[in-house]
């Protein structure tokens, strides 16, 4: 998004370029972004400001997929993923991914987590997303901290997953539920969140664990 040498018009191209571990920054002056991303080795996306740093998926597939291991990205919007339910703000099938400081709207699930383990969504806004705003699957030990969960269909969804920590985040407004804890997602610990609004349900629990 910048001017000179190792700049790029399409974040993808500079996805591609970046050998492993590099943090790739990308600036709002050509923002957005209509791009859907496939983040397939270890690096660090950072965006100039996530209120201005738009990733725009043109409602077509994810707008991001990470499935390489420790990767993190912050500070962009992450925006029109699309409305089918399989449709995904960010998805995520590897370990160790950080997803902070971000912006993530308008698609059918906010953010996907599918196997893996270790992933952290950290002081995120997820809104207006149908169905999920934070879908975890087959996952485990993820971290789900200090985030504002408003006005999607569901907040947060949990399925066959364990071990995960669900704590200081303000979930309120949704449409449907707030916290879903599915079948076979034990030792989870959910605690000092604010369940607010009128959804049909705040929360249920269909497994084994701690509530404060």
């Amino acid at each position: 998004g910048g001017t000179g040498p190792n700049n790029y018009t399409k974040i993808q191209h500079a996805i591609d370029k970046a050998s492993s571990g590099q943090e790739i920054y990308v600036y709002n002056d050509s923002s957005p972004y209509y791009e859907n991303l496939l983040i397939a080795k270890t690096i660090i996306l950072r965006g100039e400001d996530k209120t201005s740093t738009i990733i725009d998926g043109q409602n077509a597939y994810h707008v991001i997929t990470i499935t390489a291991d420790n990767v993190h990205i912050s500070e962009f919007t992450i925006q029109y993923g699309g409305h089918y339910w399989s449709n995904i703000g960010v998805y995520i099938t590897a370990s160790d991914t950080q997803i902070t400081h971000n912006i993530i709207k308008h698609s059918a699930n906010g953010i996907f987590i599918e196997g893996g383990y270790n992933t952290t969504i950290k002081h995120t806004l997820l809104t207006q997303n149908n169905y999920h705003a934070i879908r975890l699957e087959y996952t485990d030990q993820n971290t789900i901290d200090n985030n504002i969960i408003t006005n999607n269909d569901n907040g947060i969804y949990l399925w066959e997953s364990n071990n995960n920590l669900i704590t200081n985040n303000i979930i309120n407004n949704n449409n449907w539920e707030g916290i879903i804890i599915g079948q076979y997602s034990n030792n989870n610990h959910i605690y000092h969140n604010d369940l607010l609004g009128y959804p049909t349900e705040h929360a249920f629990d269909l497994s084994n664990n701690t509530w404060d």
